[in-house]
């Protein structure tokens, strides 16, 4: 879900590229656990490495991207088949006036 590595710009060491390859995977992870939150992933931001953490972070960001765009689909989805706000509220009325 997440392929960034050192965007930071602050050189190319091998053992660093090694450490960064190994985080991205662990935080990879850690996407599918349950329970989930900010302390879930706060020793790969406050604890580790200026280039880990930002790594971390763009994980972090690139996984919110794409759960704000499945649930944009979703809520597309949703208003093509139920209509919008206003559909609903008049169909619900007429529904309530019928009985």
């Amino acid at each position: 879900m997440c392929e960034h590595i050192d965007y930071t710009g602050s050189g190319g060491e091998s053992e660093k590229a090694a450490r960064l390859g190994q985080t991205k995977k662990v935080v990879r992870r850690l996407a599918y656990e349950k329970n989930r939150s900010y302390s879930t992933y706060r020793p790969y931001v406050e604890q580790a490495a200026p280039e880990i953490a930002a790594n971390t972070l763009l994980c972090l960001i690139h996984q919110t991207n794409y759960l704000l765009d499945q649930q944009l689909r979703q809520l597309e989805r949703a208003f093509l088949e139920d209509g919008g706000f206003t559909e609903r509220l008049y169909r619900t009325r007429i529904q309530v006036r019928k009985r």
